[in-house]
């Protein structure tokens, strides 16, 4: 179990999280404010990620499974 919790900034985009995610093996990051004690506002998962892709799916409808 990973006890290192991951965040990003709240004025991030979502593939700063995916990288987050991604980099650090994790299933979600924690969103904090810029300021000084960097309060925790939200969370991103994997999922959420997913369902965001989702939306977009004019593009990734058309994206082939092969490589």
């Amino acid at each position: 179990m990973n006890i290192k919790v991951q965040t990003d900034f709240e004025n991030q985009n979502v593939m700063s999280a995916r990288n987050t995610i991604s980099a650090n093996n994790v299933v979600c990051v924690i969103i904090v404010t810029r300021s000084n004690n960097r309060s925790p506002v939200g969370i991103i998962t994997e999922r959420d990620i997913v369902e965001i892709l989702g939306k977009l799916n004019s593009f990734y409808s058309k994206l082939r499974l092969e490589s």
